[in-house]
């Protein structure tokens, strides 16, 4: 999954990680609107957009000036607050910033030993122990726009992550993600628009690992990345129904280093920079008043000069097309396709920690490289609107997936696959063979947000399983459905104006579905019924807003599975949490 912040890539370029909680950011309160993007998203903005795209679009540029600020908490122990200003010096220039932070001194939390011999269950105490903040703005005159983005947040671990000492709170990770962008977007002629972008970012995660004394001394890991990047992108709309894109991006990785040692000693010392360059184009043609044809392709050229480079070639070309039939005033068909791609990290392809974990180009002869994940996609999805305000939609789609990266047990030495019977504890990145095959079905009811009321019904069915080969394993053969892949997604949800703007209710109801915990066993996680219900209004007299929530009502205990490399076999998700957001803003 891709992460953007008003179109800039968040993930980071040495895990490829997308943040989605406070290691993103401490606060919503500067968020305007969240956009969804499923299926592949590579077209238009590279490597990592596998299965969608969010996009956090931040405030707008037309609010009034002001001040203001905000405050909250949830899941029973996190606080986080925010105070900014919004200050308008002409009709065409502006500026906004705002500074956050949040703060928790964890929960306990019980979790399930994936070594029986422990127990059933034990508790590890200042589980999500946090201390962050972030700070993000924009200036923007005319044309020009320049913004930045920053956070950091430092999480303690006590739940026994990569076998170290369960329930120690000294091991923690820290993540630290800026970001600032330049953006000039003129209007050169009526039909020609140009965007130009340039932007710095940095990436640093530093992590300290208790084990078992002796010495009680931490394993240190310490992961940098800065790169640089250009954008430019030009617009031509010849006549009225026809749009023409055509751009290119080029990128700078400076730095890409991974970095570990124990009692000073390093045991893995890497730094892999790199370079990216894309090229694109899109077409938009609006044929007639019931059809619109949409196509656009990409290249991902990874230039390589030197043997040890960490990609040895190009990535796949990426394209998305899609024809939407209008048949009636009310009725819109859409026939999409595309694909995507994800360039194996320099973490999978480097990361070595002396004995765990296998560092695949030890010996570039073996001929251990990792290949790019690969996703196609189709979906049909039809739309029937009634009247003014309500709409039903069903979609069908489906995705096949290659080169997915997994981990296997290998020799510490040969960094050869070993049988299970091996007491060898060393893992190394490879790519599967076995292809994946999903398929699906939603169907939706929603009513849309008109006067304070809101609804939507949702149901979904997927089957996402492996196309084991030959030579799979005998036990993906016998049941080769996915690990965390839910069959069934369901939700029913809603707001109700009690007194208008003042105060409004909002519900929803979800399925939690039963997920698949690992490959060795048909075990699967127990559903749940997730309710949530909230209270939210604004007093404008005053300049305040609130939410007052209670999530998971009915306190149902459910998981999710986890990485075998963690103490648990289970993440156990929150029961019953109280949500509670108080803002104001001046005048």
């Amino acid at each position: 999954m891709l992460v953007l912040n008003d179109g800039a890539v968040l993930n980071d370029n040495l895990l490829n990680s997308s943040y989605i909680g406070t290691d993103q950011r401490a606060d919503l309160g500067d968020v305007d609107r969240i956009e969804v993007v499923r299926g592949p998203g590579s077209l238009l903005y590279g490597a990592g957009a596998m299965s969608g795209v969010i996009n956090i679009v931040p405030r707008a540029k037309d609010e009034p000036s002001s001040v203001y600020g905000g405050m909250g908490t949830y899941d029973n122990s996190i606080f986080h607050g925010r105070a900014g200003f919004h200050y308008n010096f002409s009709p065409k220039v502006g500026a906004w910033a705002s500074i956050s932070g949040t703060r928790s001194d964890g929960t306990s939390l019980e979790v399930e030993p994936r070594d029986t011999t422990l127990g059933s269950k034990v508790i590890a105490d200042q589980v999500d122990f946090q201390r962050g903040w972030g700070t993000q703005g924009r200036f923007w005159a005319g044309p020009l726009t320049v913004q930045w983005y920053y956070n950091q947040r430092r999480n303690h671990v006590p739940i026994g992550p990569y076998g170290t000492i369960f329930n120690d709170a000294r091991t923690f990770l820290s993540d630290e993600r800026f970001l600032g962008e330049v953006r000039f977007e003129p209007q050169l002629t009526s039909s020609l628009q140009l965007m130009l972008r340039a932007h710095v970012n940095h990436y640093n995660y530093d992590a300290e690992y208790i084990y078992a004394p002796p010495p009680d001394a931490p394993y240190v890991d310490s992961f940098n990345g800065t790169w640089l990047g250009g954008e430019a992108r030009l617009v031509w709309t010849p006549v009225r129904d026809l749009r023409l894109t055509a751009g290119g991006e080029v990128q700078g990785h400076l730095d890409a280093s991974i970095y570990g040692s124990y009692l000073d000693e390093p045991y893995v010392n890497e730094d892999r920079p790199y370079s990216i360059i894309s090229p694109y184009v899109v077409g938009e043609w609006g044929a007639a008043s019931w059809l619109r044809l949409s196509a656009g392709a990409r290249l991902n050229v990874y230039p390589s000069p030197n043997p040890g480079d960490p990609f040895q070639g190009d990535e796949p070309p990426v394209f998305r097309a899609a024809v939407i039939v209008k048949p009636t005033k009310t009725t819109i068909i859409k026939l999409m396709g595309g694909n995507s791609f994800r360039a194996p990290s320099i973490y999978e392809q480097y990361f070595n920690d002396g004995g765990a974990s296998y560092f695949i180009a030890t010996d570039p002869t073996r001929n251990f490289g990792l290949k790019a994940e690969e996703i196609f996609t189709g979906e049909l999805e039809v739309s029937q609107r009634f009247s003014e305000d309500w709409v039903a939609l069903g979609s069908g789609w489906v995705s096949q997936i290659s080169n997915i990266v997994n981990s296997i047990t290998v020799d510490p030495v040969t960094g050869e696959a070993v049988g299970a019977d091996s007491d060898s504890i060393t893992q190394r990145y490879v790519n599967s063979t076995d292809p994946v095959l999903v398929a699906g079905v939603d169907v939706e009811l929603r009513r849309e947000w008109r006067q304070g009321w809101m609804f939507s019904a949702y149901y979904g069915y997927q089957r996402a399983q492996y196309q084991p080969g030959d030579t799979a394993d005998e036990a993906l053969k016998l049941n080769p459905r996915l690990v965390n892949a839910p069959e069934h997604l369901a939700s029913i949800r809603g707001v109700v104006p009690v007194v208008p703007e003042l105060a409004s209710i909002g519900a929803r109801v979800s399925l939690e579905a039963p997920r698949r915990i690992e490959l060795g066993n048909d075990g699967v996680t127990r559903p749940a019924v997730i309710a949530d219900l909230t209270l939210s209004g604004n007093v404008r007299k005053f300049g305040l807003g609130y939410v007052l929530g209670v999530y998971n009502l009915i306190d149902q205990r459910y998981d999710y599975p986890i990485t075998q490399s963690y103490f648990g076999r289970l993440s156990r998700q929150n029961g019953r949490t109280v949500l509670f957001n108080l803002n104001i803003q001046y005048p």
